[in-house]
């Protein structure tokens, strides 16, 4: 069992910061608190991290549009083959079966949508326990592979715990963040930041993520992190029965990644201004 099981514990790893960070679930969106004390008034309530980086979702973007088509069609499909199942032979009113289609399409994307962002959640914890050497108790089947594969690649990472989940903020540009996992290579001693991922592909915006973080720790800690990676578990499907591989990847110029996400921060507060257009 490790040492680390509480946050006091955690954050004597690190400098004394600046300032005081919590995050805020507000109306599905993440906030950052600003406190000069840890128990202390709320002096700033920041945006997060992730909320800019729709600005620059890209190749993502477009990946979402077929995800989306592929859960909007499949509902199509399965509802179509059960009224071909109970209902053949019989009149059927189609302007009220649209009706209840479109209904039900409307619906299926963001329920898949919310299911696979609670999964995403479940998969976090879990494999904070990992990392922090905490007993995982019963595995739902189906997140089992990807457990054990991030397991297999922990035991093997030779990285020490610095922190875990831990809410940083940056008070002079506005934004806030919380890094999965903040370690120290064994071998180089160099600072790591982590972010896990159990998404079907990587994407350009999630090392500008990675970036963004590493600003926030300098900013709240004066730490200064070194290397940056994704470590994605994708899902078990890929892989048949066999153990997902578990892929790390590491961040090639966190500089140009973090002014990308300052012009992500510029648009999203330019297009939040007045209208653009003069009424008549």
């Amino acid at each position: 069992m490790s040492e680390l099981t509480t946050k006091e514990t955690i954050l004597s790893r690190l400098p004394k910061p600046r300032w005081y960070s919590e995050l805020l679930e507000e109306d599905g969106k993440h906030f950052y608190l600003v406190k000069d004390d840890i128990d202390g008034k709320t002096r700033l309530k920041l945006p997060g991290t992730t909320g800019f980086l729709r600005w620059i979702g890209g190749d993502k973007t477009n990946a979402l549009c077929g995800w989306y088509a592929a859960q909007v069609g499949g509902s199509w499909h399965d509802h179509l083959l059960d009224i071909a199942e109970h209902d053949s032979g019989r009149n059927i009113d189609l302007l009220g079966l649209a009706d209840a289609l479109l209904m039900e399409c409307r619906g299926a994307a963001i329920r898949a949508f919310k299911g696979a962002g609670h999964k995403g959640s479940n998969l976090h914890e879990l494999w904070e326990k990992i990392v922090l050497g905490k007993e995982l108790g019963e595995i739902p089947k189906h997140l089992a592979l990807q457990v054990h594969s991030f397991k297999t690649w922990w035991e093997t990472a030779n990285l020490k715990v610095l922190a875990t989940e831990l809410a940083m903020a940056d008070p002079e540009i506005g934004y806030g963040g919380s890094a999965d996992l903040i370690a120290v290579d064994k071998t180089t001693g160099e600072i790591c930041i982590l972010d896990y991922k159990s998404s079907a592909g990587r994407h350009n915006e999630m090392a500008i993520q990675l970036a963004a973080y590493k600003n926030l720790l300098y900013s709240q800690y004066g730490v200064c992190a070194s290397k940056l990676a994704i470590v994605r578990v994708p899902e078990a499907i890929e892989y048949g029965e066999e153990l997902p591989v578990c892929e790390v990847s590491w961040v090639k110029d966190a500089g140009a990644c973090f002014e990308l996400f300052l012009n992500a921060m510029h648009l999203a507060e330019g297009y939040a201004e007045d209208p653009f257009f003069i009424e008549a």
